[in-house]
């Protein structure tokens, strides 16, 4: 079976570049570099070809179709102004040094270096490199929109086949189960892996609080597949029942909401609060019929989440080690008192082998316990350098999060006709930046530790630079135009 499939594979990409769809196999292969709904993950055992995991095989596809593309149709010049406009250099020079740094000089002081292992367990977050750049070049110069397209209906398969999965005897989808609270009874539903299917649910409030281009539906797809996507959506959040989850599927609304009335210099009238009304009454009725339980276990863990928070123990008495800073979290407070200015480095095991190695080694318990707090995880292993690196970053972000709201703000209606996929993906990108920095503030630096994660947020960098440059190229140049009108017109007088 599995073979099968990696012949298919082949086969379907080689038809992609046999009728010159190069466009598309680069993001049907992006897509897929994620593994939406994680079949690899579980049916393939996360491995395509040997010890070869879909990501590698992905990656060889997204460079041949880079290869081909440039070749055909665009110059070596053309890939340099791409790369300027990018601003590569400082990307660059900024990671490098952490490669550096955490991956090899400071194990190499501490005495246990493995320079193979460390690019072998990193080499997503290289693969991450790489895809900034050729993310944003072709988002760039992509008149189709594939990006969306690729996340609306991968969305579209996925999200139904795990609904059917949950509802029915056909176990289409993988998923995993567990307790919530032991002895409880309330059981966690959620997908093995999201890769890009989870932006569903922001695009849809998006579209449904900014309003809808109707001219867009041959070109990114119908307004209701949107709606239908982020629907389920919210519905897998829920019945995943994590709290940080949960949380973020509220302040997202409020995020965006704020974000819309901001954007258009107008207040959201009540015909946009009916407009969110009818998907969250879609939403619960889906629960009423299906899982009715699960309304109550929502009920519960938002109240939990909310304790928590305020007094350190939820509704059943237990507390949280991520919160109170105990266990694993203590020893990485010593780790990084020890090791203030350059952390601890990469430790060079398989997660598998730091689980183990946790019960018997202070150092594994400290970095097993705080790989889900990275306030606690990136200070112990990058030390105060590392944290500098990362918030230069973040700097870069916010400057230009704030430079595209400008942007967004004085030329609303121009962006909205002209630029309606690229005002979408801004407004969800910008929502999703702005989360970070407030509700998500003790994630931050988490991409940097988390190969994965670290290549998600490079993608979505290219694509957000890259919407802001075509925004912006156009803008300049429709203005440009006026003031040459203007002088012409004032001339001939």
């Amino acid at each position: 079976m599995v073979t099968i499939i990696i012949l298919l594979l082949f086969l379907f990409c080689g038809l992609l570049i046999a009728y010159g769809k190069v466009d598309l196999l680069f993001w049907i292969s992006l897509m897929m570099f994620f593994d939406p709904g994680g079949f690899a993950l579980i049916y393939l055992k996360a491995s395509l070809l040997g010890r070869l995991s879909i990501s590698d095989v992905s990656i060889v596809f997204i460079l041949i179709a880079f290869f081909i593309k440039y070749k055909r149709t665009l110059s070596l010049k053309l890939i340099s102004k791409d790369f300027h406009r990018l601003n590569l250099r400082i990307l660059i020079f900024l990671f490098i040094p952490f490669l550096l740094l955490y991956g090899l000089i400071m194990p190499v002081i501490y005495g246990y270096s493995d320079p193979f292992m460390f690019i072998v367990k990193n080499r997503v977050t290289f693969y991450g490199a790489i895809l900034l750049p050729l993310t944003y070049i072709f988002h760039y110069h992509d008149d189709r929109n594939y990006f969306l397209r690729v996340i609306i209906y991968s969305a579209a398969i996925v999200l139904p086949l795990y609904f059917i999965t949950l509802v029915s005897p056909l176990k289409i989808v993988p998923f995993a189960s567990m307790e919530r609270y032991e002895g409880t009874g309330i059981i966690r539903l959620g997908l093995q892996s999201y890769g890009f299917i989870h932006f569903s649910y922001p695009l849809a409030l998006v579209i449904l609080l900014v309003g809808w281009n109707k001219n867009m539906r041959n070109t990114i797809g119908p307004r209701n597949l949107f709606l239908f996507t982020g629907i389920l959506m919210a519905f897998t959040y829920i019945v995943s029942l994590t709290r940080r989850d949960l949380l973020s599927m509220l302040f997202t609304i409020l995020v965006i909401w704020w974000l819309s009335g901001k954007i258009r210099k107008k207040p959201l009238g009540t015909y946009r609060i009916l407009m969110i009304t009818l998907p969250v009454v879609l939403v619960i009725s889906l629960f009423y019929v299906f899982f009715p339980t699960y309304l109550g276990y929502y009920a519960v863990i938002m109240k939990d989440a909310i304790l928590l928070i305020f007094t350190g123990m939820d509704s059943q008495g237990n507390t949280d080690a991520r919160i109170s800073g105990t266990g694993g979290l203590a020893l990485a407070l010593d780790y990084i008192r020890a090791h203030p200015f350059f952390g601890s480095g990469y430790y060079p095991v398989t997660f598998a082998q730091v689980i183990d190695l946790s019960g018997i080694n202070d150092f594994a318990l400290a970095v097993n316990d705080s790989a889900e707090v990275p306030i606690y995880a990136v200070p112990m292993r990058m030390g105060l350098v590392g944290i500098l690196f990362i918030l230069s970053i973040y700097w870069l972000i916010i400057r230009a999060c704030r430079k595209a709201i400008k942007l967004i703000k004085e030329n609303f209606r121009i962006i909205f006709i002209r630029f309606y996929p690229e005002l979408i993906l801004l407004i969800f990108l910008l929502a999703l930046y702005i989360s970070k920095f407030t509700l998500e503030f003790a994630l931050l630096g988490g991409e940097f530790i988390n190969p994965d994660s670290f290549a998600i947020n490079c993608v979505l960098l290219g694509i957000f630079f890259a919407s802001v440059t075509k925004i912006k190229q156009y803008v300049d140049g429709v203005k440009e135009e006026q003031a040459r009108l203007v002088k012409t017109i004032s001339n001939n007088k």
